[in-house]
C-alpha cells in the first residue's frame, strides 16, 4: 500500500522552502512526498508516526525525514475538542529531492551533510538537549531571507550532521499503502499502529471502517496485495528490527514488546520475514 501523496510547492528557482504552521491540531494525515523534510515542533503534544516507528512528540521535537518516507503527527485527543487554549505549531523545511545531489555536497568538507541526507531515509530524531541551539536557529531561519537564510540553512545542516541521532523507522520497513480509499486506509493504519503490540482481532479492525470481517479481508487484500495477518506480522517484525538495532534489550523482551508472547513464534516469524534469526540480525547491524 502507499500513503496519500502530498504535493509540496517549492518557490521558483528554489531548492528548499521554510514554512511555519499554527493550527488547532496537525491535520495532515498519513502521507509522503519526494521532498526531504526537517520538522521542528514549536507547540503541541501527541504521537509521531514515521514508517513503522511510533513515538510521543512534544514541544522541541526535531526530526529529519527522507524522500518518500510516510509520516504524520497526531495530536492528543484534547486538541480535537475545540479548546482555544490548545494549539499545534511547527516550522517545516522541505528540501527538493535533488537537493543533496548538488555538486557542492561532493566537497570533502560536506560529506557529513551528504551522510545526513542518506541516513534520513529511515527518519532521524535529535536529542532535545543537544539540539537546543539548532532549534533557535531554525526559528530565526523562518524569519530570514536571501543569502542570510541560505548561509544559516547550511549552518543548521552542518551542526545537525555533527550530532548523534537516532534512526526511527526499521531498515525492513516496507511502504505499501494504497492511494485510493485513503480515508479508510488511514483509519485502519492508525488503529493498527496504536494496537499492534496487542492481540488485534479482525472484527475490531473491520468495525473501524464499518465492514464485516469477510468484506474487510477481501477489501484489504485487494488494496494491499497481502492478507491482513501478513501485514500485522511485517509491521511487528519491522518494529522488532528497530529495537534490535537501537536497544540492548533481550530477544525475549523485544519479542514481547513487538506483540509476541511466544518466543518460538517470534523467532519463526522473524526468520520467515528477514531470513535471519534475531540474534544474527543484531550482530550484522552491530558490525556496520
Amino acid at each position: 500500500m502507499k500513503p496519500i501523496f502530498e504535493k509540496v510547492s517549492l518557490p521558483q528557482n528554489f531548492t528548499y522552502t521554510v514554512r511555519a504552521f499554527n493550527q488547532p491540531y496537525f491535520d495532515m494525515p498519513w502521507h509522503y512526498h519526494p521532498e526531504y523534510e526537517l520538522t521542528l515542533i514549536t507547540k503541541g503534544e501527541g504521537k509521531r508516526y514515521v514508517g513503522d516507528c511510533i513515538e510521543k512528540f512534544s514541544e522541541g521535537d526535531l526530526v529529519f525525514l527522507g524522500s518518500e518516507l510516510p509520516h504524520f503527527w497526531k495530536c492528543n485527543e484534547e486538541y480535537y475538542q475545540n479548546n482555544p487554549l490548545l494549539t499545534a505549531s511547527s516550522i517545516v523545511i522541505h528540501f527538493g529531492s535533488k537537493f543533496p545531489e548538488n555538486n557542492f555536497f561532493e566537497l570533502e568538507e560536506m560529506h557529513h551533510i551528504k551522510k545526513l541526507f542518506s541516513d534520513a531515509s529511515l527518519g532521524l530524531s535529535f536529542n532535545h538537549a543537544n539540539s537546543a541551539s539548532i532549534k533557535q536557529k531554525i526559528i530565526r531561519l523562518n524569519e530570514s531571507r536571501g543569502i542570510k537564510q541560505h548561509i544559516m540553512l547550511l549552518e543548521i545542516l552542518y551542526e545537525l550532521s555533527q550530532l548523534n541521532y537516532q534512526k526511527l523507522s526499521s531498515p525492513s520497513f516496507n511502504n505499501s499503502l494504497n492511494i485510493k480509499d485513503s480515508s479508510k486506509i488511514n483509519k485502519v493504519y492508525s488503529y493498527v499502529m496504536e494496537n499492534f503490540r496487542e492481540d488485534i482481532k479482525l472484527k475490531d479492525v473491520a468495525q473501524q471502517i464499518n465492514m464485516s470481517e469477510a468484506a474487510f479481508s477481501r477489501y484489504f487484500k485487494k488494496k494491499t496485495k497481502k492478507t491482513f495477518s501478513k501485514f500485522i506480522s511485517e509491521l511487528r517484525i519491522g518494529y522488532a528490527c528497530k529495537l534490535l538495532i537501537n536497544t540492548d534489550w533481550s530477544i525475549v523482551q523485544i519479542g514481547y514488546e513487538s506483540g509476541y508472547n511466544n518466543l518460538s513464534l517470534f523467532n519463526r516469524q522473524f526468520k520467515r520475514i528477514t531470513n535471519r534469526q534475531p540474534k544474527q540480525y543484531r550482530k550484522e547491524y552491530q558490525k556496520v
